[in-house]
């Protein structure tokens, strides 16, 4: 990921629509639960600088390393193809 060290940023969260659509994002936040949003840095089509996202793929990269044991809560909200969605979720962090 252009301007960070291998290593000092987390995992990707991927979204993915069908090959023959477009997925489009408006807002897409990480949180640990009851916590303010994480920095993080979306890449998709048009908002990438190497060029390596197809039009039917996203990722939500955390600025920081997310920490261990840690329930985290993602928000997800726009369009594939045109047509809004929303996806509300959350996911607990191993113990490293």
């Amino acid at each position: 990921m252009p301007g960070f060290t291998p290593g000092t940023y987390g995992s990707p969260l991927l979204a993915r629509v069908r090959d023959d659509q477009t997925i489009t994002i408006d807002e897409w936040t990480i949180a640990p639960a009851g916590g303010m949003a994480l920095s993080a840095t979306v890449r998709a089509l048009g908002r990438d600088p190497n060029n390596a996202m197809l039009p039917n793929m996203a990722a939500l990269i955390p600025n920081a390393v997310l920490a261990a044991n840690t329930t985290y809560n993602v928000v997800l909200r726009g369009k594939n193809s045109g047509i809004p969605f929303e996806r509300l979720y959350s996911f607990t962090t191993g113990a490293n």
